[in-house]
């Protein structure tokens, strides 16, 4: 009986074990909810400098493990429209997530850009890849800028 019961916990180590790996690669669509969390912009003659600040949650918009249910915390920098910043995304073990992102303000499509995966801990450790994105606004009853942002990515881990 002892033996029959370290099989069976052994099975299922195995299992949770095999059910958080990740593959070496992919591409996913995903969708992340933002809210503005800060936001000071600044005229310098016929400049606008944008400081923003954003937090959100991501989804596997098929219900995949990538990208799914990842808080989001950014920080950005844009003038004239065209902005570029950082952003940290981090899953339920802690496991972390970094991205740099970039649009291209009004010589490119407005609201469009791109994510590059540039590191992550644990079991993101030296993802890398780009995710295309197009920035969706939504109006909110109490002026809170909202925006739904789905993501097409392609990556890869070591």
């Amino acid at each position: 009986m002892r033996m029959l019961t370290c099989l069976v916990a052994s099975v299922a180590t195995f299992a949770e074990a095999q059910a958080t790996e990740l593959p070496k690669q992919g591409e996913d669509s995903y969708t992340t909810d933002y809210v503005v969390t800060s936001m000071k912009a600044t005229k310098f003659g016929d400049r606008t400098v944008t400081q923003i600040e954003f937090a959100g949650v991501s989804h596997n918009d098929a219900g995949g493990t990538m990208f799914d249910k990842l808080g989001a915390h950014c920080i950005g920098f844009g003038e004239n429209g065209a902005s570029h910043g950082d952003c940290v995304d981090v899953d339920k073990d802690g496991d972390q997530i970094f991205t740099t992102y970039e649009t291209p303000g009004p010589s490119g499509k407005p609201g469009t850009g791109v994510h590059h995966y540039v590191g992550g801990t644990g079991k993101y450790a030296g993802i890398s890849g780009d995710a295309d994105f197009s920035a969706m606004p939504v109006k909110s009853a109490d002026g809170t800028v909202l925006f739904i942002v789905p993501h097409k990515a392609k990556w890869k881990l070591p």
